[in-house]
């Protein structure tokens, strides 16, 4: 059970912030200028500021209050979806799926509109996950929906594919998506220095803090991290955290090759009040577990 005291421990580091739904990528990117930039990179296209950027994150009880990272129209053409991911994550098609119908359910002005013998424009979806976690992986993939049908033998007319792309970089091995967008690869290298300064022993809030001001006076980020640096550490806090507890998971469950615990230590989360979908992927329980579990402590409460 020492795993289960260093999750639930890991987890109560993060309490103070579990009402946090946004994460710094979201944050940084949410800007017009840098938002071009990186779709730009990602697709080889070459749109200017003079084009029509129009975000839409979505905000939704379906999602427990949680937000998707980024989501912008381009010339009411082109919506685009990215998600940045630091744990891997097989379910992002099925996430995306989610996401870009609750997008076009949104775009309607009328939602008699379907019912309609006249077919409804609507701007084609793309979708990237960028991933910068501890796992190894290749610089390109590709995560497919169909990947997760129960029968792989029965022909589907539905398929929905995200291209995953590894941003983690060092100076002998520097992914091409980071040689093409200078705001992205400013966001690798402020991550990568907190990455390195743990390594190095530094405690988490510090090493945060130690790589703002060594940025800021780098000019890395510089003006966002001047602008918004208390909320960046909050953010960056919290996600760090967060991912060091689904490593613990992930290696208790290795190591005791059963997951007997998970709802013990789910309890012991729900006690905290941290978001649903972070205990489900902590944990591996599903929501609907976790529902199930909240509902029982309140009629024992009772």
């Amino acid at each position: 059970m020492e795993g289960g005291k260093q999750l639930a421990a890991k987890a109560a580091a993060v309490k103070h912030n579990a009402q946090i739904k946004s994460n710094t990528f979201a944050e940084y990117f949410r800007d017009k200028a840098r938002a071009i930039e990186l779709y730009n990179a990602l697709t080889d296209s070459s749109y200017t500021l003079d084009a029509d950027i129009q975000f839409n994150t979505l905000k939704s009880v379906l999602f427990n209050g949680r937000i998707n990272d980024l989501s912008f129209v381009i010339n009411g053409r082109l919506v685009v979806l990215i998600e940045h991911q630091s744990t891997l994550n097989d379910n992002m098609p099925l996430r995306m799926l989610f996401y870009i119908a609750r997008l076009y359910e949104a775009m309607l002005t009328n939602g008699d509109e379907i019912y309609k013998h006249r077919r409804i424009e609507i701007p084609k979806p793309d979708f990237y996950v960028l991933y910068n976690g501890a796992d190894r992986c290749p610089e390109y993939s590709e995560l497919k929906l169909s990947d997760a049908f129960a029968d792989a033998n029965i022909p589907s007319r539905l398929e929905l594919t995200v291209p995953m792309i590894n941003i983690n970089g060092d100076p002998e091995n520097i992914p091409k998506i980071l040689t093409r967008s200078a705001s992205l690869r400013e966001y690798s290298e402020f991550i990568g220095r907190i990455k390195l300064y743990t390594r190095q022993g530094t405690e988490l809030a510090q090493a945060i803090q130690k790589a703002i001001d060594a940025c800021i006076h780098e000019g890395i980020m510089a003006e966002f991290l001047r602008e918004n640096g208390s909320e960046v550490f909050n953010m960056l806090n919290y996600e760090f955290n967060l991912e060091d507890a689904l490593r613990v998971n992930r290696e208790e469950g290795k190591a005791e090759g059963k997951t007997e615990n998970s709802i013990e230590i789910a309890e012991k989360l729900l006690s905290r009040k941290l978001p649903l979908p972070d205990i489900a992927e902590i944990t591996a329980l599903p929501v609907a577990k976790l529902i199930q579990l909240q509902k029982s402590k309140r009629d024992n409460d009772k």
